[in-house]
């Protein structure tokens, strides 16, 4: 009995140290599968991270030349915005120069008028006088 009891024992022993190696290779093989899509994900994954290096380095170019445009946008801007202060100015003082012409060349109608009044008195004075 103690000889058929051992026999038992190492027939089990057997069958589970087979099990637990097909089991093991099965693990393998699973783990060698996963590697391998692991490794295609990871060859994907790469391709993709260079694509979009590759479009991020294209973006950060022209966010740069915009970068340039508007700078030099608000350069234009700038020296425009003092064009137009001057301008303003000058406009301010040509109107105050022009309504000082305008008062001026009033003024200077008014004594033209004045002398034609008195130029016209003048000849009827001396129209009376040679009659």
């Amino acid at each position: 009995m103690k000889i058929h009891l051992q026999t038992i024992i190492n027939v089990c022993l057997a069958v589970s140290v087979t099990f637990l190696i097909y089991q093991n290779n099965q693990l393998k093989d699973e783990l060698r599968v996963e590697n391998m899509y692991e490794g295609i994900a990871l060859n994907d994954l790469q391709a993709k991270v260079e694509k979009t290096e590759v479009l991020l380095n294209s973006t950060i170019e022209v966010l740069e030349e915009w970068s340039t445009v508007i700078d030099n946008s608000l350069v234009d801007i700038e020296y425009n915005t003092k064009n137009i202060e001057i301008l303003e100015s000058n406009s301010d003082i040509l109107f105050r120069d022009r309504d000082k012409l305008i008062e001026s060349a009033n003024l200077q109608k008014d004594y033209i008028n004045d002398i034609n009044k008195r130029f016209s008195a003048l000849v009827d004075t001396l129209s009376e006088m040679y009659k």
